[in-house]
């Protein structure tokens, strides 16, 4: 029969196991570890330097070991990245969500990887040290120059050193303005074929709807002035009426006549929301007010035929009335983006 394994036995198994980390940290026993199995702590190898645990793992880090605390959190779980060298994977305190926030009962805790990279010193005499004094953990790949924990610099997953670290930004920054550059190019190009469309099409009216519709915004000057130069709602209203199909509403108009307002309808285009001048409404909102085009010429501003100071269609209102017009589009290749 099995013997049952006493407390006694399971502080025996602590303090073997208390001694041997000892041993691997200060590298007085560089021969394998056996399997502790006899008290129930489980089959488990103790990391040694010449185990198979001791080699790299297929993500290039050595297993994780005690380590001293982390000076960021304050966390012992570390990954060994290099002798002397660590990253931090304890978990550590970013937030607390407070009582009642999201229907919690009480503080809910948020925790994150710390993940931040430090050293604690070389793994053996004699080791290359780093231009600051400290032990290095790398070496830069193009000069060879020894690069400690707090000097080392990545790029694309490769050690640098701070030259030749800068010398890859200064190019990736050329790179990426030469990029811009080029798109610049592009779109201007772009734009100028646009303006020679749209300077094609006789109408002035068209012209403009157009452009807001199929163009939207300019970089150039001659195409942000085709934008800017919107013509009159009187123009834009015959336009409407000469060019779209026909209305498939009656607007309701209010009018005042001998004995007070009355409402009447009448065949149009009703854009809700299509002026650029905000009204009052009855709850006390305020929002674009509706502009309708009736069929015999009439401009109905929200509740008058009188509009606004300085009022007009906007933006959302001149789309909708290209749409309603139904007229093909330039045929302009897509608009080169600029990143």
């Amino acid at each position: 029969m099995r013997r049952r394994s006493t407390p006694m036995d399971a502080a025996v198994v602590n303090a073997e196991c208390r001694r041997r980390k000892v041993q691997l940290a200060t590298g007085s026993d560089r021969t394998r570890a056996h399997s502790v199995g006899s008290a129930g702590v489980g089959n488990h190898d103790v990391w040694s330097a010449d185990s198979p645990l001791s080699a790299r793992s297929r993500t290039g880090r050595l297993p994780a070991m005690a380590t001293p605390a982390c000076p960021r959190c304050g966390g012992t779980s570390s990954n060994l990245l290099a002798p002397g060298y660590h990253e931090c994977t304890s978990q550590m305190l970013v937030n607390v969500v407070p009582p009642g926030a999201q229907g919690n009962p009480g503080p809910v805790p948020i925790y994150q990887l710390c993940g931040h990279r430090y050293q604690t010193g070389a793994a053996a005499v004699g080791a290359p040290q780093c231009a600051c004094g400290m032990y290095a953990v790398g070496a830069c790949r193009d000069c060879g120059e020894p690069l400690c924990g707090r000097h080392v610099n990545t790029r694309n997953d490769t050690v640098l050193c701070a030259d030749h670290a800068n010398a890859v930004d200064r190019a990736r920054a050329q790179e990426k303005a030469n990029r811009k550059d080029q798109q610049l190019q592009a779109l201007h190009a772009w734009e100028a074929d646009a303006v020679e469309a749209l300077l094609a099409v006789p109408d002035r009216v068209e012209r403009f709807l157009r452009a807001v519709v199929e163009i939207e915004h300019a970089r150039t000057p001659d195409l942000n002035a085709l934008l800017k130069g919107q013509p009159s709602n009187r123009a834009i209203a015959d336009w409407l009426i000469a060019h779209a199909a026909p209305p498939l509403t009656n607007v309701l108009i209010y009018e005042q006549g001998l004995f007070g307002s009355k409402q009447r309808r009448y065949p149009g285009w009703t854009f809700s929301g299509g002026s650029v001048a905000i009204y009052n409404f009855p709850h006390g909102e305020k929002a674009p007010g509706a502009i309708s085009v009736l069929t015999d010429g009439r401009i109905y501003y929200d509740r008058s035929f009188t509009p606004a100071e300085n009022d007009r269609f906007n933006a959302e209102a001149i789309k909708r009335i290209y749409r309603c017009a139904r007229v093909q589009p330039l045929g302009l290749p897509p608009r080169p983006r600029v990143g």
